[in-house]
């Protein structure tokens, strides 16, 4: 068997950029069963000789060619932008390439390292700390995020990351945080996954701005609005295949992007889901529709401490309603480095 992945291809298909490897999978050997799924993806775990690493598919692209073409057009896009990003900051992670895996499904897959320590808010789980430890843990893995979305949304133009939560936090083997899926959520995925996706758009609700979930004041969701507008319902591109390539799945904004790292926070401090008094994500966008946060929890008195006046008032400020009050990234990074000086955390 062969113990290392070799590039086989630099000519991405269908005009897709050529700085995103199409890798050989003659060495790549996977677990029968993914070990994580959503209505959008799976997700395995993989051998390529002694190397562990984790692949991720796409799910419903056994349709039409058009939609597959549109869809890899755009994968490639996000693509670029996460690779040139992971090369330029330490905390972005890098991925290999992409695999063709047509047991899958047509589209190739997204190979990337296994990261042994798991998640960010897996990581803090397992390691049991008392709530005072637990908070400066949690300050130091986002103090690195916070830096990472400094990078993005200075960018020109400004890169928003649109899906800031704890999973999308590993941790190396040498305890560095480092981001994930950048861009991902805004791959536009088949008309039959529409009510999937939707279904999905509510669960990851705890974390979205509200502006991304109410548009103008109406009950509408954007994340059923977003999928069918991209799928080019009754709105067909030049090419035919229903998509413009500039629009979006979802509005993503770097304003966005703080409101999440606010409720990511607050979830890497408290191992729970931000709104975690509630058990419905209906009752969730209620409570944000009507300008609702998460209640500043109680640690049942707990010698070790909690969360500071200084510190709720950072991730509070992260919770504006109106994008345009919430502090930038650069100011968040300078924020945390003053909560986590003056309070020796």
């Amino acid at each position: 068997m062969n113990t290392q992945i070799t590039e086989l291809n630099t000519t991405p298909p269908n005009g897709c950029s050529d700085h995103i490897d199409l890798l050989d999978n003659s060495s790549l050997v996977l677990d029968p069963l993914p070990f994580y799924l959503t209505s959008q993806k799976d997700v395995y775990n993989g051998r390529v000789g002694g190397r562990r690493v984790v692949v991720k598919s796409w799910r419903g692209m056994t349709a039409c060619s058009s939609t597959q073409r549109r869809f890899t057009k755009r994968l490639h896009r996000e693509l670029e932008t996460w690779h040139l990003a992971a090369q330029l900051h330490p905390n972005i992670a890098p991925f290999l390439g992409l695999v063709p895996c047509t047991h899958l499904g047509p589209v190739p897959a997204l190979i990337m390292e296994k990261y042994e320590n798991g998640n960010a808010r897996d990581y803090l789980d397992r390691r049991k700390l008392g709530t005072g430890e637990r908070i400066g843990e949690a300050l130091r893995i986002m103090t690195a995020i916070a830096d990472a979305l400094r990078y993005l949304h200075t960018r020109t133009p400004p890169v928003a990351h649109g899906s800031i939560r704890g999973s999308n936090i590993l941790i190396s083997s040498t305890f560095s945080p480092l981001l994930t899926d950048l861009g991902m959520c805004n791959l536009p995925y088949p008309t039959d996954l529409t009510m999937m996706n939707a279904r999905q758009a509510l669960g990851d609700v705890r974390w979205m701005a509200p502006e991304l979930v109410v548009r103008d004041g109406s009950r509408n969701y954007v994340g059923v609005e977003g999928v069918v507008k991209c799928d080019g319902v009754g709105d067909e591109g030049e090419d035919g295949t229903g998509e413009k390539e500039e629009e979006d799945v979802y509005p993503i904004k770097p304003a966005s992007d703080v409101y999440s790292f606010g409720m990511t926070l607050l979830e890497l401090i408290t191992g729970q889901d931000p709104f975690s008094e509630r058990r419905h994500a209906i009752a969730v966008l209620l409570d944000m529709t009507r300008g609702g946060r998460p209640a500043r929890p109680s640690f049942g008195g707990d010698e070790d401490g909690g969360i500071s006046d200084r510190l709720w008032d950072v991730m509070t400020s992260c919770w504006t309603h109106d994008p345009a009050e919430r502090p930038d990234a650069p100011t968040v990074c300078a924020w945390i480095g003053l909560v986590r000086l003056t309070e020796g955390v």
